[in-house]
């Protein structure tokens, strides 16, 4: 009894070819690249309920203890697409062969959210904000 799909003793395995790459997939490159480019536009899209927030919990004298509610609503939109760009790279670079287009798209996707990381989101830290 003989089943097509495997192969015969001492026969090669299908798709295995000599000389045949295997198509790229570089679509978890490509989502991190995506997440990385909409951090910016997400922080513009949640200016708008931060300051809203901040308007209503911010007390007429002193403080409420409460500042820290405008900060949330402000970066948790970029915060969250900040680590999946940094997860999705990170998975792009260990299952892309290395010279692929799947591990440029997520090596380009790690540089950006890192840079983004460091020149927006990380100075607000020290502020309190």
């Amino acid at each position: 009894m003989s089943f097509q799909e495997t192969p015969e003793s001492g026969g090669q395995l299908p798709g295995r070819r000599l000389g045949h790459r295997p198509p790229d997939d570089s679509g978890m490159g490509v989502a991190s690249l995506v997440c990385g480019a909409l951090v910016v536009p997400s922080m513009m899209v949640t200016m708008f309920p931060a300051s809203l927030v901040s308007w209503f919990t911010r007390p007429d004298r002193g403080r409420s203890g409460r500042e820290w509610v405008a900060s949330t609503v402000f970066f948790t939109a970029p915060v969250i697409l900040t680590l999946l760009s940094l997860i999705f790279g990170l998975v792009a670079l260990g299952r892309a062969p290395r010279r692929s287009t799947g591990f440029r798209t997520g090596a380009v996707g790690l540089v950006l959210a890192g840079l983004e990381a460091v020149c927006i989101l990380l100075p607000s830290i020290p502020r309190g904000y």
